[in-house]
C-alpha cells in the first residue's frame, strides 16, 4: 500500500482529499457520493485512536473505512442504488477493488 493519506470529515484538509474527492466526486454538493462519504467519515472516527489529530488518515485505514461504507450502502439502499455504485466507482478509481 502506498503512503497516501486521505481526509475525513471534510472534502479536503491541507493537501489531503477524502476518497470521493480524490476520485473526482464532490460530496459537498449532495450528489450520489455524499451518503457513502458521510458513512466513511463516521467509520474512520470509530477505527482511529487519536480523534483530536489532524483529520487525515493513512491509506490502509481509509480503504478499510471506505469499503465498510460501501457495504453499509448496499445494506441500506441495495447494490443497484446510485450511492452503492458511486462508492464502488470511487474504490475502483483508487485501486481498492
Amino acid at each position: 500500500m502506498s503512503e497516501r493519506k486521505f481526509a475525513y470529515g471534510r472534502d479536503k484538509v491541507g493537501g489531503c482529499k477524502c476518497p470521493a474527492t480524490t476520485a473526482g466526486y464532490n460530496p459537498s454538493n449532495g450528489n450520489s457520493s455524499t451518503p457513502v462519504a458521510e458513512e466513511y467519515d463516521s467509520i474512520v472516527v470509530k477505527i482511529i485512536s487519536d480523534k483530536k489529530a489532524v483529520p487525515t488518515v493513512e491509506e490502509e485505514k481509509a480503504k478499510e473505512a471506505w469499503l465498510k461504507a460501501i457495504e453499509k450502502m448496499a445494506q441500506k439502499y441495495g447494490k443497484e442504488s446510485f450511492n452503492y455504485k458511486t462508492g464502488v466507482d470511487v474504490a475502483e478509481e483508487l485501486g481498492w477493488m
